[in-house]
């Protein structure tokens, strides 16, 4: 054991650059999902507002998105001179992977500070990195993978700022908030714990009224600064700042799509979920020995609200770790908000998860350390093969069905739910409609292949298909004429693979088609 103390914190470089390479190499192998295109126009339109006074974003659908990190891919699509639908989808994924990559970083500095442990911080960053969604979600998922890395690192210039509060910090984390709040509104919450978090600094520290007239100055110029960035960066609010900010708010909280999905075998409405639709799909989504983990974590947590006066700052951010998981489930779940697609929408939640799943390891080391010799040796070695072997399973998956990890369920979720795809959505956004349109063009020679497709992701991901080989497809809506049909089994009228006849060619993740490609003609 003493070799192991030995080894120094730099080697942490080593797991990050290898991430980073396997993750630029793997974005080019993903396909585009259902929302990407849409995600896009938001960014492109903001950006023609802005340089070529196009007024279409005041008449625009979708003008109240949040345009944070969207605005900025255009601007690369612009800066680097990407005129191709391929070469920009491509350019997409990678800018996303990183923003991701740059956001893992982040959290390991929070996991850090948390913990005061290199090692746990490692393995936090660890449990991060081999969440198959999330990981997924990490190329193309250019909204919600934005809010969780944003959110993570608003939290990290958060703790900045409350460890030292001064006018870099202030204008540090006002940066990191309106970013964050410009790419989801969501990100408000941050903006509100920084509150509470400096009132508590106020109400523990021995000089209060010092302290107070302190903290005041510098959350005014914090929130200014913030308001200001948050306007600046956000072309829709240009016109109409605070009207257009509540409409948005509004908005967010119900949005405006009215559609069905698979849940629990049968088709709930968006907007009549369950209750339980958050806690169950995360419950069977998330590697199960984080799960496991995340109880004492639980306990860990409520020992340390009791212990407040012993080190009021870790008291503090702990409760900001507790409200961070809580409070946006809790709101989404009794404000009845508008949710579909499993939890991505709280994927921001998931670091905090996370992390209180840290501190859950670090209590049953506490508690082995109390042990005799043996048994705190047996307690560690057990802890340690039953961590590592549920990642390792949980690391074979993510290779094995690479690049779909997004259809990652647990071992719990395969026990009690199982066959999965009569249960829960599968590829609900179509990403494997890539590999199907490669399998046609591969297999058939025919300069003009007319193809049915059952969902819009059929059609999107032909932007990502080499031009040479995009223009071969044509697209067509009646069965008569096409010579394939693609199906991925989305809606209730086309979850059926007796659809069409004559079966040539299917995906399958753990044992589940979820598309498959049908020879018409």
């Amino acid at each position: 054991m003493r070799y192991v103390h030995k080894i120094p914190e730099s080697t942490v470089l080593i797991p990050f650059c290898i991430f980073l390479a396997f993750g630029i190499l793997l974005s080019r192998d993903y396909g585009i999902s259902f929302d990407e295109p849409q995600s896009r126009q938001v960014g492109l339109i903001s950006f023609n507002y802005i340089f070529h006074h196009d007024q279409s974003l005041l008449h625009f659908y979708d003008r109240d998105y949040g345009t944070g990190f969207e605005l900025p891919l255009v601007m690369l699509e612009k800066v680097f001179h990407v005129r191709d639908s391929r070469g920009i989808y491509l350019l997409r994924h990678c800018s996303t992977f990183l923003l991701f990559f740059f956001s893992t970083i982040f959290f390991y500095f929070i996991c850090r500070y948390t913990f005061q442990s290199w090692r746990l911080a490692i393995l936090g960053w660890t449990f991060l990195v081999f969440s198959p969604r999330i990981f997924a979600h990490s190329f193309y998922n250019s909204k919600d993978i934005a809010c969780l890395a944003l959110f993570i690192m608003a939290f990290w210039s958060m703790i900045l700022y409350l460890e030292k509060e001064n006018l870099r910090t202030a204008i540090f984390h006002a940066f990191f908030c309106a970013v964050l709040v410009d790419t989801r509104l969501s990100g408000v919450l941050i903006p509100v714990l920084t509150f509470f978090g400096i009132s508590a600094n106020v109400f523990l520290s021995r000089n209060q009224a010092k302290s107070a007239k302190r903290s005041v100055l510098f959350f005014c110029i914090y929130g200014g600064v913030l308001s200001l960035l948050i306007y600046i960066f956000w072309p829709y609010l240009w016109e109409a700042p605070l009207r257009n900010f509540y409409r948005a708010f509004v908005n967010m909280a119900h949005f405006r799509w009215d559609g069905t999905m698979l849940y629990l075998g049968t088709y709930v409405n968006s907007s009549k979920l369950p209750w339980h639709y958050i806690p169950v799909w995360m419950s069977i989504t998330i590697p199960i020995a984080y799960l496991v983990l995340f109880i004492p974590g639980c306990i860990s947590l409520l020992r340390s609200f009791t212990r407040a006066k012993m080190a009021p700052k870790k008291v503090i951010i702990d409760g900001a770790l507790f409200i961070w998981l809580i409070a946006p489930i809790a709101a989404a779940i009794l404000l009845r908000s508008t949710l579909y697609d499993e939890w991505r929408h709280l994927f921001f939640v998931y670091p905090a998860f996370i992390l209180i799943s840290l501190k859950g390891v670090g209590l049953l080391i506490s508690f082995a350390d109390k042990l005799s010799y043996k048994r705190k040796v047996l307690t560690i070695i057990i802890l340690v093969v039953l961590t590592i072997s549920n990642m390792i399973s949980t690391v074979v998956f993510m290779a094995r069905y690479h690049p779909y990890q997004n259809m990652y369920f647990n071992g719990l979720a395969r026990v009690l739910f199982s066959p999965m795809k009569t249960m829960f959505e599968s590829d609900y956004w179509g990403l494997s409609y890539r590999q199907a349109l490669e399998y046609i063009l591969h297999t058939d020679q025919g300069q003009h292949i007319k193809v049915l497709v059952t969902s819009g992701s059929g059609l999107f991901n032909a932007s990502i298909i080499p031009e040479s080989e995009r223009n071969r497809l044509c697209f067509v809506s009646d069965t008569a004429e096409a010579s394939y049909a693609i199906n991925n089994f989305r809606d209730r009228e086309n979850n059926d693979e007796t659809l069409f006849p004559n079966k040539v060619y299917s995906v399958s993740v753990a044992e589940e088609t979820i598309i498959s490609v049908y020879r018409l003609r």
